[in-house]
Formats: C-alpha cells, structure tokens, sequence
C-alpha cells in the first residue's frame, strides 16, 4: 500500500544510504559500520535537530515541520531541484527556493526600463544565479539573444555551451575564469541553495571546460573591461564593464557594456531590425 509516510520513510532512507561521511565532510574512522550511507544521528546533526526529532519525522510520526527544516535537509542529503521539490511534496510543503526560481523568469519593470533606455553597448539583466532575465536590443545583436528564450537562458551555461560565445570574446580563456571565478562567489554565498547544484551539475556534464575550471576553485570578481571580436567583421572592440544594482530589486544586477565610440552605437541601434551577420555588418562598416 501507497501513502505519503511510506513514501517519505522510503525516501529518505534511500537518500541517506547514498552517502558516504566523507561526502558531506564528517570524518571517516575504521570502525565496523554496519549500516549503509549516513546514519540518522549524522543526518540530525547536520540538519541542526535532534536524533529523536529527525527519528520522527523520517519515520512519519512527526509532521509539523518547517520550509527551513526542508531546505537544510536537502542540503545534507545533497538533493537535486527535482528531489528537493518531491521532498516539499511528500512533507505536505511547497519549496520557497523552488517558487522564487521559478519566479524570476522575467526582469522587474525597473529593470527592463534601464536595459531598454541603455544605449551606450549591450545591457542584461541577470538574477543571482546568473539566469537571463532580459537584455537590451544592442546585446541581441552582440551576443545572439535573438529571441526570448523557451527554456530559462543562464549566463554561464550560454557562455560554455555557445559557439557564439567563445567566437565574439578576444581573449577566451581569461574570460571564462573571470566569469566562473564570480560565479563561485555567489555559490558560497548562497551555498545551501539546491539549484546552484543542478546548474554546477549540468554545465559540468556539458562542457570539460567549465569542469576543469570549477574544480580548480577559482574566485574572482568582475573586470572593468572585456574585449571582442565580433566574428562577422573580425575587428578587435574593448567595452568599459560595470555591473550595476536594481533599487528595490535586491536579487536584480544589471551588466553594462559601454561601447568607445557613440557613432558605433547609434548604427548599432539603427540597424538593430536587420538579420544579426547583416545588423553587424552595417554597425561596424
């Protein structure tokens, strides 16, 4: 028979017997261990109860639980996005990390007004965990962004995953530690949220590249400059980076890239209409 206790008590059995201590960074002793993957007192103790509150609540007997005891949870057990929202489900809960990813498909009106009404380069806007919220017309012609995505377009995954992206910057290599070097720093800081996982994960599982770079624990903070070359026309272009907050809109940066020359600019947005090779074409004639 099929409940929700029985469920959960399968569950979570089985996402504890997956780990072993050194996975979540207890130390490992050479004593007999009899049973498989993290015990329930290492699980308690990493999500900040006690053995007998956890015993409870994996056992169904306990249900009053709170969003913050699932989302600890979740972290010690090292669940996915999909895992951690079958977990909310079974406990009777919706996850606030999973709604406020969901959420943020979509730029603030705020912020949408800056990109727009920025037009000195490209200007996007992204969320902490540097999903694509919207982008100015400049940088769809720059960087390819065409078409609202159908699927959420995250910054580093379209940096790795693109030929585009590796075409149109100069120097590559050091761009790419740059933007994971920063993209760790926003991990750390919201280090417990399940879905830097997944994205970690599934750019790891898609590009060597960016698996070597991760693993090597890079840290870095944005540049003040990036250069181009836009492959169309082969010219070497250096914009002035800044990155800039959303007032009122905490989980909002927006990137902007001020082009050198204002002429260059304006036929960029003049020929912002046309197919992108013939658009940059006519920009940099």
């Amino acid at each position: 028979m099929f409940d929700r206790t029985t469920e959960l008590r399968a569950f979570l059995t089985a996402s504890r017997q997956r780990l072993h201590p050194r996975d979540v960074g207890l130390p490992v002793y050479r004593d007999r261990r009899r049973s498989l993957g993290l015990r329930r007192e290492e699980v308690s103790t990493l999500a900040n109860v006690s053995l007998t509150w956890y015993s409870w609540f994996e056992s169904g007997r306990r249900t009053d639980v709170s969003s913050e005891f699932l989302e600890r949870l979740a972290c010690v057990l090292r669940l996915s996005t999909t895992e951690t929202e079958y977990l909310f489900a079974l406990a009777g809960l919706r996850s606030r990390v999973l709604q406020s990813h969901l959420a943020l498909r979509k730029a603030s009106e705020k912020a949408q007004r800056i990109v727009n009404g920025f037009t000195a380069g490209p200007a996007l806007v992204v969320d902490h965990r540097y999903n694509i919220l919207a982008w100015n017309p400049i940088c769809a012609a720059w960087f390819g962004y065409d078409k609202p995505p159908s699927q959420p377009l995250n910054l580093l995954g379209n940096f790795f995953a693109t030929e585009r992206a590796k075409r149109v910057h100069a120097d590559w290599d050091n761009a790419s530690k740059q933007i994971v070097g920063t993209f760790r720093l926003e991990f750390a800081k919201h280090i417990e949220d399940p879905v830097y996982r997944d994205i970690v994960g599934s750019i790891s599982q898609a590009s060597r590249e960016f698996q070597d770079l991760w693993s090597k624990q890079f840290v870095a903070t944005w540049p003040d400059s990036f250069s181009f070359v836009l492959p169309e026309i082969g010219r070497e272009i250096t914009t002035q980076f800044a990155v800039a907050g959303v007032v009122g809109e905490p989980d909002e940066k927006i990137h902007l890239h001020t082009l050198p020359d204002v002429r260059l600019v304006r036929r960029i947005i003049g020929a912002a209409a046309l197919p992108r090779r013939a658009r940059l074409q006519t920009a940099l004639a």
